[in-house]
């Protein structure tokens, strides 16, 4: 991988893949908000400090044991 500029990621893959494009659509692979890590550096990923645009926003996160989850107020659909 490699930073062309601010806004473009080259890939160079050792071999075809057909299902890269797909792997790079995965929620996983979505981009974080820089400000949020430079805020909170390794404290970014705690509930209180996420922002997200889903229907559900993360309330308590206890590693390796459980997920919370409230209804997202702000969600477009609520």
């Amino acid at each position: 991988m490699k930073a062309l500029n601010d806004t473009t990621l080259q890939v160079t893959l050792t071999q075809p893949n057909a299902a890269f494009l797909a792997m790079l659509a995965h929620p996983s692979l979505v981009p974080i908000d820089k400000v949020l890590v430079d805020r909170f550096a390794d404290k970014w990923p705690r509930p209180e400090h996420i922002v997200t645009s889903g229907p559900y926003k993360l309330t308590q996160w206890v590693v390796n044991q459980r997920l919370v989850a409230e209804r997202n107020a702000k969600y477009w659909d609520n």
